[in-house]
């Protein structure tokens, strides 16, 4: 089952880059496929902001004649909040800590989100 499938994508991330906190693939409409969110969050409230936010950035992009949108990054006080395009119709979400390797997280986030969308489009 893809569900299975990406919700191992999502423990292995978790796993692999102990600084994400939180991960996610959402829908572009905003429905949660999978999650791996250890903190209180309504997921309902995470995929509506979440598609919400990518979809408000990949038509910035688009007006500006610069394609479509690969991934927003958010800097928060303590932490990063970061959305990857993940197929067509859907999106990578995760919440990781400040003091990470920002350039290994977005590498790695990048190649998942990449596999992800393998898995949505079989």
């Amino acid at each position: 089952m893809k569900t299975e499938q990406i919700r191992t994508q999502l423990t292995n991330l978790n796993n692999s880059l102990t600084e994400i906190e939180d991960s996610a693939v959402i829908l572009s409409d905003g429905f949660v496929v999978a999650s791996k969110i250890v903190h209180n969050f309504d997921e309902e409230r995470i995929g509506t902001i979440s598609a919400a936010l990518f979809g408000l950035a990949n038509t910035a992009a688009q007006e500006f004649e610069k394609d479509e949108a690969q991934y927003v990054l958010i800097k928060c006080k303590k932490n990063y909040i970061a959305i990857f395009r993940a197929g067509m119709n859907a999106e990578l979400f995760v919440d990781f800590k400040d003091n990470a390797n920002i350039d290994k997280i977005l590498k790695e986030c990048v190649t998942v989100s990449q596999d992800i969308a393998q898995l949505m489009a079989d």
